[in-house]
């Protein structure tokens, strides 16, 4: 019963996948279901990466169980933010891609969408201390809590 319990979770998480489920909890659902099956069945050489450098995902680097994540940081993502908000706000009666200026569209099945694009920084086991804790955005005390 266990063996098909896990068989139809990973169905689930693959389904999720091409199905396009991309939400903040199915992400960590995905990688916190796919980190304790692969324990469970003795996998040991898997490349898991995840995103939004989540102090859990933090975590499960130092512990081996996830080789990377990205860091997004958050100041110029505020301020990208900000000053999209502002242009649009002071020109209510212009298409969107005429106010901001836009890096590159991608194509998300339906439309091309357009996006702008912000730094992002790959979080490993050695860079963690100059990279998320530096940047203040984890706490040096909760990132190696035991």
């Amino acid at each position: 019963m266990a063996m098909k319990k896990r068989i139809l979770g990973i169905m689930l998480v693959f389904m999720m996948g091409i199905l396009g489920v991309q939400s903040l909890a199915a992400e960590k659902i995905k990688i916190g279901f796919l980190l304790k099956t692969m324990q469970e069945e003795r996998y040991q050489k898997v490349f898991v990466a995840g995103s939004d450098a989540d102090l859990i995902n933090i975590r499960y680097i130092l512990q081996g169980k996830q080789s990377v994540d990205v860091f997004k940081k958050i100041k110029p993502l505020a301020e990208m933010a900000a000053e999209a908000a502002v242009k649009l706000a002071k020109n209510p009666n212009k298409k969107v891609t005429d106010v901001i200026k836009f890096d590159k569209k991608v194509n998300n099945k339906f439309t091309d969408v357009p996006v702008i694009v912000t730094p992002i920084v790959l979080v490993t086991k050695s860079n963690i201390d100059a990279t998320v804790i530096k940047d203040g955005f984890h706490k040096k005390e909760d990132v190696y809590k035991k």
